[in-house]
Parts: C-alpha cells; sequence; structure tokens
C-alpha cells in the first residue's frame, strides 16, 4: 500500500519509439567502430612486439658478424673527400677544344700510317 503508481500519457509515441530506436543504432554503430579500433590496436601492438623481436635478432647477427670479421685499422685511416674545385666554363670549353685537335692529329696519324 506504501506504493502509489502513476500513469503518464505520451503524445506522439511513434516519433518517441523511432528516435529510441535511432539512438540504439547509432550505440551499436559506436561500439562496433570502437571493437574494430581495438582489433586495429591489437594488431599494432602485435607487429611492433614482433618488429623488436627482428631487430633484437638483427643487432645479435650483426655482432656476431663483426666478432668473425678480421680486425682491420680501416676506419681510423678514413680520408675526407678531396674539396671540389670550382672550374670557370670558358677554360673548360677551351680545354674541351685543345683535346678535340689532339683527337683530330691522333686520328690524321693513324690514318696516315694505315
Amino acid at each position: 500500500m506504501g506504493e502509489e503508481q502513476f500513469f503518464v500519457g505520451i503524445n506522439n509515441h511513434l516519433d518517441i519509439r523511432r528516435n529510441l530506436l535511432e539512438c540504439s543504432r547509432e550505440m551499436i554503430q559506436s561500439m562496433q567502430s570502437y571493437e574494430k579500433l581495438t582489433r586495429i590496436r591489437d594488431i599494432k601492438i602485435k607487429r611492433i612486439k614482433q618488429l623488436r623481436t627482428v631487430i633484437r635478432e638483427t643487432d645479435l647477427l650483426i655482432t656476431k658478424l663483426q666478432e668473425e670479421l678480421p680486425k682491420t685499422n680501416l676506419r681510423a685511416g678514413i680520408i675526407e673527400p678531396a674539396k671540389r674545385i670550382k672550374i670557370n666554363s670558358s677554360p673548360k670549353v677551351n680545354e674541351i677544344n685543345k683535346l678535340e685537335e689532339q683527337l683530330k692529329d691522333i686520328e690524321s696519324e693513324i690514318n696516315r700510317l694505315s
């Protein structure tokens, strides 16, 4: 007897039902996208772990290879590359012309000897 029941009338009950169903559908879609995201994250974590193991194995193999290779002092004697010298284009053209003349002289000499 302590509980009293009240009834309330709802106008446009079809619209309210449609809105509830649409909200439920959006909630399910959000949950599906969240599950998809968590699967992608899990795959990413697994691949990162695989990459780390491959990198560790590669490092181990590189150190073994370095131990097996003979010891040399090649790195100690690294020579710095020579500085490039800027050459003007006009002397270059003159050199090319001189070389072409020399080539013609050599060809003419070869033709004379043949």
